[in-house]
This record gives C-alpha cells, sequence and structure tokens, in this order.
C-alpha cells in the first residue's frame, strides 16, 4: 500500500511536466533542509500573447513533491503573465491542497 494518497501517487506517476527546458526564458529553484528535497522550475513566454507557453519542472524530492511540482506547472501553463502577479505563498498553499488534499 503506498503511503501517498491516489491523487498524489497518480500526479507522481504520470507527470508530465518534468524535466527542465534548457532554452526557457526563466528559471527558478527552492530547497527543503528538513528533508533535502530541492526542485527547480524552468519557464518560457508566448511575446505574442504575453501569456507563460510552458513551466517544466526537475525534483530530486518525494512523490508529494513531484506531485505538488506537476500540480503548480499544470496551473501555470497558459495563464497570463498579469493574472499571476501577486501570487503568493498563501494561494499557492490553497492551491496545493484543493489539488492534492492535505500532507
Amino acid at each position: 500500500m503506498s503511503r501517498y494518497s491516489p491523487k498524489v501517487a497518480g500526479l507522481a506517476a504520470s507527470a508530465i511536466h518534468a524535466g527542465i527546458d534548457a532554452d526557457a526564458d526563466g528559471f527558478g529553484a527552492d530547497a527543503d533542509l528538513g528533508c533535502g528535497s530541492v526542485v527547480r522550475f524552468s519557464v518560457k513566454f508566448d511575446d505574442s500573447t504575453g501569456n507563460v507557453s510552458a513551466v517544466r519542472f526537475n525534483s530530486n524530492g518525494c512523490s508529494y513533491m513531484v506531485a505538488a511540482a506537476e500540480a503548480l506547472c499544470s496551473r501555470l501553463s497558459g495563464q497570463s503573465v498579469e493574472s499571476l502577479g501577486g501570487l503568493g505563498g498563501d494561494q499557492l498553499a490553497e492551491l496545493l491542497t484543493a489539488e492534492l488534499g492535505g500532507i
């Protein structure tokens, strides 16, 4: 039996946004020093629309970390840059709780 919920296990197993895009327009990373996991993101923008055209990630973390990164990539892809202004920790926590359930 998996220690992860079926939703988390499913997202982690079928992560379509995995893999950094070396030709991206921007990169970001964060780490959890408590467990040693790192997640890196790459993002591309469509200059003609001002939208995020692709978001990808790479992580050495657990299935929950991979599922969270996948959920975030899915949420950001296709969004206008303006709609993402001010997206902070509280909004990210709400998104991940809605997508993955509690930890």
